[in-house]
């Protein structure tokens, strides 16, 4: 945030979406973040920074220029994008190395992609998810739509018989969900467990507030847990 006001960029109203990268081993100090924003950026956006009353200096990373702080490297990519990095080696990867594309839709409001070791360290402790079943998780999506009512989460496991205990496994867990959302009186979400080949799909519309509380804890956890946010 305090980057973004250095270039003078309003988070509510100039840009479009915000991409969000953190690598950090569990249990590691070190660790690294970088946060892509798209929107409507002039060109001259980093110049007129740098001229300006700020703590930032001129630097070069790769021949690309870029400003710099103790912690903190802003550069330009392409036209109408912003990244910031906590170090100029992960901004180094996001201006020149390769880049993950991911189909994300408009009316999408939130999209995660976690590895599968990334979700074993958020989900260390908890039970109900420490069945044998979770472990060959190697990838995980997540896709909010833009109402905050569907939640979507993609699972892909290594072959077809993975997937079919994962799914049986979720089933399992859905089922004790749905137990205690009764038992406390709360509305019942709707929610849908599909196995496609090596993949296991969740489909959850859930009432008005609960989205917003699972997002919380989920965001919390993987904070703690130093978990890999992937959006490049």
């Amino acid at each position: 945030m305090g980057g973004m006001a250095a270039l003078g960029i309003d988070a509510f109203h100039d840009f479009r979406k915000a991409l969000l990268c953190k690598i950090a081993a569990r249990g590691l100090a070190d660790q690294d973040m970088g946060v892509a924003v798209s929107g409507a950026f002039p060109s001259d956006l980093l110049a007129k920074a740098a001229s300006g009353k700020n703590t930032f200096h001129s630097d070069v990373v790769d021949g690309i220029p870029v400003l710099a702080d103790q912690r903190l490297w802003i550069a330009q990519r392409g036209k109408g994008e912003v990244v910031f990095c906590t170090s100029a080696r992960l901004l180094r990867g996001f201006l020149t190395g390769p880049v993950e594309g991911f189909d994300v839709g408009r009316d999408t409001a939130f999209f995660l992609r976690m590895s599968g070791a990334s979700l074993r360290a958020v989900l260390a402790g908890r039970r109900g998810f420490q069945a044998p079943e979770f472990a060959p998780v190697q990838r995980l999506a997540i896709d909010l739509t833009g109402d905050g009512m569907m939640l979507t989460a993609s699972a892909l496991t290594p072959d077809g018989p993975a997937a079919e205990k994962l799914a049986r496994a979720m089933n399992d867990a859905v089922g004790e969900w749905r137990r205690h959302t009764t038992e406390a009186g709360r509305a019942e979400p709707e929610i849908a467990v599909r196995v496609g080949g090596t993949e296991v799909v969740v489909r959850a519309r859930l009432p008005p507030g609960a989205i917003e509380s699972a997002l919380s804890s989920a965001l919390g956890a993987m904070a703690s847990n130093s978990a890999i946010l992937r959006s490049r």
